[in-house]
């Protein structure tokens, strides 16, 4: 006989940013980019809980579809790409936070840590400059914490 468990998927939300950059290439000038947040809160069986992110870069999909892409030579293409294309996962995390200055946002991860005394301590990670995001996007990471994990986001 079989025992099949049922294990429930984690908790997970998705937040996107459209904005444009300035581009190092000057075939393109400034560029459509999206910028993707991605969350998992960790079902664990202690009191804390732990977050997951994977933060990505790329050029916006109806850009690919514009004259001026589809006018530029392949090596252009890719030094473009190369030159917005970016990815990066955090390891596992307590606490979101979000700091607005003036038109931009960036978030932090709150790791929490037990030194040997069994004492808690938190380290502070900042994410990558690339990763910024609109201020107008902070009701909808707001309303995920909440309704996705349960969690308050923690704002400065």
């Amino acid at each position: 006989m079989y025992t099949v468990s049922i294990v429930p998927e984690a908790p997970m939300f998705v937040v996107e940013d459209k904005h444009r950059i300035y581009s190092n290439i000057k075939e393109f000038g400034i560029v459509p980019v999206i910028t993707r947040f991605e969350f998992t809160k960790k079902l664990l069986k202690d009191t804390h809980p732990e977050i997951t992110a994977t933060f990505t870069r790329f050029l916006d999909p109806e850009f690919l579809q514009d004259i001026q892409w589809k006018n530029a030579t392949k090596t252009l293409q890719e030094s473009l790409k190369r030159e917005v294309d970016r990815h990066i996962h955090f390891k596992s995390f307590s606490q979101l936070r979000v700091c607005t200055q003036g038109l931009q946002a960036e978030f932090s991860l709150v790791h929490r840590v037990v030194d040997e005394k069994h004492n808690d301590r938190y380290q502070v990670e900042s994410t990558p400059l690339w990763s910024k995001f609109s201020p107008s996007k902070l009701d909808e990471v707001r309303d995920m914490m909440t309704n996705v994990f349960d969690m308050k986001l923690d704002e400065q």
